[in-house]
């Protein structure tokens, strides 16, 4: 089972505003160009760039896709929890959120 491009568009479409700048704005849109068509691998690429350059939203897919690894995406991407949980921190960091408070902790 793929997810469609509405159900990553829901999932981790932020506001374009929290993109760094045109350069990871365009690495983050080629990244969604490449999700859509299912040339997974080239996706993780550019949204790692993006992410790279200080996207805020690049490090959240780079998580889930991390995360989901072959189960969604085949042979494409294989499952990393390591690079999925580094992604995330990194996504918490940038979104101002910790990583490590419980929620109902969160102010």
């Amino acid at each position: 089972m793929k997810l469609s491009w509405a159900a990553l568009a829901s999932v981790c479409w932020l506001s374009i505003a929290h993109a760094a700048g045109p350069d990871a704005n365009t690495a983050y849109e080629r990244a969604l160009a490449e999700y859509e068509i299912g040339h997974y691998a080239q996706a993780v690429r550019h949204f790692r760039s993006a992410a790279e350059m200080g996207d805020k939203r690049a490090p959240e897919v780079l998580a889930m896709m991390y995360r989901m690894g072959q189960r969604l995406y085949g042979d494409q991407i294989h499952a990393d929890t390591v690079e999925a949980a580094r992604w995330a921190a990194i996504a918490a960091e940038r979104s101002g959120v910790s990583a490590t408070a419980p929620a109902s902790l969160r102010h």
